[in-house]
């Protein structure tokens, strides 16, 4: 429900807000403020972060509530809030000593935040935390055992000293000492413990009387579970004593380089291919081209956004086979491929189509049509124009085409509905194009679970080996029987 007394409270986090919290607090996290590194991450994108939503709302609810008696904040960070999106705050239970909010993103909602109102603890909650060294702030540990006994103090930002300027409303209720310290608990997660790969997912924050004369917070590790990759800590300084909880996430997923691949792959294999891979920046995509250079074939790799990603791939090829042996060029599935494909010259022999967008979603029905619509647009519609150009550069040559699927379109996971019809589709559609056209070569797979950065999870699952699945499959789509 949305409290009648409260004015409606909405608003778009973009990446301009997304820098000035940086600044603000001193969390900088790759996850909030590069798009190219956050696609990396679990989220696939740049999130707000979400003590910054966080305050955002206190601000908003302290400017038409009396917050002056605020003593405990609980804060449930439970999805990720995209930028961008239309994001509103509602109180969904009111009285005099409690208040129950949610933070709703596009209709699905992100954080809940539980307010309670009473008299402050002792400021004595905060002094265990006095005499801590300054914290490590460009921690980068990638499992959850190297944080056991971290502790560390945490100093303002350079920008906090515009604090009070940014959320206005909250400082005058609960002290500009107090806001500064909840901000801290976001450089704390995103820079300190657990640091770069950190996912931030709750923590429980009383407001005490009084503020230590040290500015900042300290922090000690409590407990650092490798099983749930959690990692849970104490804090306590400006003004508050904290419990905070964080999950250790999985680190970018480690890329298979030339040097492993020239070992694997012989060095005549797949001489005489030229090669078209769209989306060969990063993943599958990657792993293929290098795979096909490897053998002696040609690639051509395509990005959307990944320029410096696919740059890294063409150097590692170029330094084992040449420049030639790899050309980069950008495309872009969701607009005409005809004048994109236009700087490109020549015939190919072969097509591997690894186009993809985001592919985990938050959303708030099973059914999004508007999400469906850009699947099908990259699965279906891209592919078969894609298909259709590439054969009518040569009437007379065979192409040889790799349509990846996957085992989405029979597991279904939860909230991928639009993502499996879409492949499934697509399956279709390559099938009956392969029927009508004997000059393709046609190969569709369903692929399991295999170590990309949009299969990442916080707990580490179990991976099929990608280049043991994906070797067979490029010999197959290239021409080359199995087994020689």
């Amino acid at each position: 429900m949305t409290d009648p007394a409260i004015t409606p409270i909405e608003r778009r986090f973009t990446q301009a807000d997304q820098l000035r919290f940086a600044r603000l607090s001193g969390d900088f996290n790759p996850m909030h403020m590069d798009a190219l590194a956050a696609r990396r991450t679990q989220p696939g994108a740049p999130v707000v972060h979400g003590v910054h939503a966080v305050l955002w709302a206190l601000d908003r609810l302290a400017a038409e509530a009396d917050f002056t008696a605020l003593s405990n904040i609980t804060v449930s960070l439970n999805r990720f809030t995209y930028l961008d999106r239309r994001v509103e705050c509602r109180i969904t239970s009111r009285n005099a000593s409690a208040m129950s909010v949610e933070v709703v993103a596009d209709g699905v909602v992100t954080i809940v935040i539980r307010l309670k109102f009473a008299a402050r603890g002792a400021a004595s909650a905060q002094d265990a935390f006095a005499g801590l060294a300054p914290a490590d702030m460009t921690c980068a540990i990638e499992e959850p055992e190297g944080l056991r006994g971290a502790e560390g103090w945490l100093t303002p930002a350079d920008g906090a000293s515009e604090m009070a300027a940014a959320f206005p409303a909250l400082t005058r209720a609960i002290g500009v000492e107090r806001v500064t310290g909840l901000a801290l608990l976001s450089t704390l997660v995103g820079m300190a413990c657990p640091g770069l790969h950190s996912i931030f997912t709750a923590f429980q924050a009383d407001l005490l009387d009084g503020v230590p004369a040290r500015p900042g917070i300290g922090f000690r590790v409590r407990i650092a579970d490798p099983r749930f990759r959690v990692v849970r800590m104490a804090v306590g300084g400006a003004g508050i004593a904290a419990t905070v909880s964080a999950f250790v996430r999985m680190p970018p997923m480690p890329v298979t380089g030339m040097a492993t691949l020239v070992d694997l792959v012989a060095a005549d294999e797949f001489a005489g291919r030229r090669v078209l891979v769209v989306g060969g920046s990063r993943g599958l995509g990657a792993l293929s081209a290098r795979m096909i250079a490897a053998g002696g074939g040609e690639v051509v790799i395509t990005y959307a956004r990944g320029a410096a990603d696919a740059g890294e791939v063409a150097a590692d090829i170029g330094a084992f086979r040449g420049k030639a042996a790899c050309v980069v060029h950008p495309l872009d599935v969701s607009r005409d491929l005809a004048p994109q494909l236009a700087g490109i010259e020549g015939v190919f022999t072969d097509l591997l189509y690894f186009a993809t967008p985001s592919i985990r979603r938050q959303k708030n029905a099973v059914f999004v049509p508007a999400l469906h619509q850009e699947f099908f647009q990259c699965y279906v519609l891209a592919f078969a124009e894609l298909t259709a150009l590439l054969l009518a550069r040569d009437p007379e040559a065979k192409l040889g085409v790799l349509y990846p699927s996957s085992v989405a379109v029979v597991e279904r996971p939860e909230e991928m509905t639009e993502y499996a019809m879409a492949k499934a589709a697509g399956e279709v559609l390559a099938a009956d194009l392969a029927v009508a056209n004997p000059r393709l070569n046609m190969v569709i797979d369903r692929l399991g679970r295999l170590p990309t950065d949009q299969n990442a999870t916080v707990v580490q699952a179990e991976f099929e080996d990608p280049i043991t699945t994906m070797l067979p499959l490029l010999r197959r789509t290239l021409g080359r029987p199995e087994g020689l």
